[in-house]
């Protein structure tokens, strides 16, 4: 059976900072296990009000979060 689940991604998008996380369902059971997990400081300027202002520095922090991640992120 198709489980969406297999390895669920989750992403924090903040005005302080970005977090992200990665479980992976473990063979043959329903417990899950953490597999990556990593969070940057956002700097001054890259969100005005609750929203980016400045894309291309929001997408290179967001790549930085996952490349420097801590485990593996399976996926990317």
């Amino acid at each position: 059976m198709f489980n969406p689940l297999e390895n669920a991604f989750g992403l924090d998008i903040g005005d302080r900072s970005f977090k992200m996380i990665q479980v992976k369902k473990q063979r043959g059971l329903q417990k899950y296990r953490l597999t990556a997990w990593n969070q940057v400081e956002v700097p001054a300027g890259i969100f005005e009000r609750g929203e980016i202002i400045d894309v291309e520095k929001a997408a290179a922090l967001i790549k930085n979060l996952l490349v420097t991640a801590h485990g593996k992120v399976y996926g990317v």
